[in-house]
């Protein structure tokens, strides 16, 4: 992650000074590996060390954080869901930060989203679904 925002005038500022000041410090760590900002609900999602944390920058308050992420690879904000995409994971919050699904995978798989449908190929295996409530939803209680 370069961490660098492009200005229409050809500058480039650090997007951390663009966030709030009361976001953690884990966001500018030197570990820090992606960040998605959600402005509507002012929710910072964070991917730092083996950690996928949400923030929360209007209540100042942390919402989760799952430990035992391996290999980061990138969030993704599609309609109003949030991926985060691992070495082999993939996970999906809606943007108030609850998890709605998530699933581990083989060390080959890629993704791919049409409107509200996902296509996961693991391993050549392919599974479409409803990308809000996944392959595998997450059991409401």
């Amino acid at each position: 992650m370069t961490g660098l925002s492009h200005q229409p005038d050809g500058s480039a500022t650090s997007i951390m000074d663009t966030l709030p000041a009361n976001v953690p410090k884990e966001a500018s760590d030197s570990n820090c590996r992606g960040i998605l900002v959600v402005p509507e609900t002012g929710l910072l999602f964070l991917a730092a060390r083996s950690r996928a944390m949400c923030f929360n920058m209007i209540a100042g308050k942390w919402l989760w954080e799952q430990y035992r992420i391996t290999q980061f690879m990138a969030w993704k904000r599609i309609s109003d869901m949030v991926i985060m995409s691992a070495k082999r994971k993939i996970s999906a919050w809606d943007l108030n930060g609850k998890l709605r699904w998530g699933c581990y995978l083989g060390s080959d798989w890629g993704y791919a989203v049409a409107g509200d449908v996902a296509t996961i190929n693991d391993s050549g295996d392919t599974h479409t679904f409803d990308l809000h409530t996944g392959p595998f939803p997450i059991k409401q209680s």
